[in-house]
């Protein structure tokens, strides 16, 4: 397999530090990237050969007009099965989590009674202080090649749901003709047609892997592009390394509510529309939700 080591600079240390971070976070996520022992409650999935950075653009609604938002994204494979999550949200939610116990300390007390931060919006002044915590995409999608399922998973403290699939779609990608280079990679394309959208990929068979980024699998190389017609999202690789590291794909052992993806994608669309907020106020430090200004455009369009 033909791969090629471009993280070079800040890149590198990025890559690095988050294989760090994921070894020694202890978080309630479920799926995590990990070196060295494990804890009772975990188990290997599979050892990772290689990890592939994909930027996100996806447009969003915000008051009839359409807005571009960027994310980065991780996927995580080796042999058989992969991860695909966002890799800084574990840093995000640790640092959140230490702000707000540095935070606490300097009220009198502390305030989670309000749902959401319109109740209570009449006390922010200017000597608030207010900050948000915008951690990420909480949700990690798993890839298993052999029984062709894809489980997407959400894990709070609270809440753990799982809705697994099998998506024949994929199965059925149409080649077309024309090449491009993407990453340095001779690409060639295909389209699919899943939940109510048409995606156009490009895929190298110079890393033979059934794989790509979210949900995306299914095709003889491994998918460094892909878009949909109408344009809303596009992932694309920018960035691919072979890990020599005994880098392992873990999964923590859960009790969790397994429901189908209409359910699963109602709930985390719900959660994921709004974040935490906290601010002080007669020395109180409030702690409450508030909702993102913007609507996003689903990605499966569901009956």
């Amino acid at each position: 397999m033909k791969i090629r080591n471009v993280f070079k600079g800040m890149l590198l240390c990025c890559v690095t530090f988050f294989l760090v971070l994921f070894c020694n976070a202890q978080t309630a996520n479920d799926s995590i990237v990990k070196i060295g022992g494990l804890s009772d409650d975990q188990v290997v999935m599979e050892k990772a050969n290689i990890g592939v950075y994909f930027q996100f653009v996806h447009k969003v609604k915000k008051n009839k007009e359409d807005l571009v938002l960027t994310d980065t994204l991780l996927l995580v494979t080796g042999n058989t099965q992969s991860i695909f999550l966002d890799p800084y949200y574990r840093e995000n939610q640790q640092k959140a989590i230490r702000d707000r116990r540095v935070r606490s300390r300097k009220a009198t007390r502390v305030n989670f009674e309000h749902k959401n931060l319109s109740e209570i919006a009449g006390l922010l002044n200017d000597k608030s202080d207010y900050q948000e915590e915008s951690n990420g995409d909480p949700i990690q999608i798993y890839k298993n090649r052999p029984d062709k399922t894809v489980s997407s998973v959400y894990n709070t403290f609270v809440e753990n749901y799982r809705s697994t699939q099998i998506i024949p779609e994929f199965q059925n990608w149409k080649m077309l003709l024309g090449n491009d280079t993407i990453f340095g990679y001779l690409c060639r394309k295909a389209e699919v047609t899943y939940s109510g959208r048409n995606y156009i990929a490009w895929f190298t068979l110079d890393i033979p892997i059934n794989d790509g980024p979210w949900k995306f699998n299914g095709l003889p190389g491994l998918i460094l592009k892909v878009e949909d017609k109408d344009k809303f999202f596009l992932y694309e690789a920018i960035g691919l390394q072979q890990y020599k590291e005994n880098v392992l794909i873990v999964q923590d052992i859960k009790d969790y509510d397994e429901c189908d993806l209409k359910r699963f994608n109602t709930f985390t669309d719900k959660e994921k529309s709004q974040f935490m907020v906290n601010f002080y106020s007669d020395g109180v430090l409030y702690m409450t939700n508030n909702r993102y200004s913007w609507e996003p455009y689903p990605m499966e369009i569901l009956k």
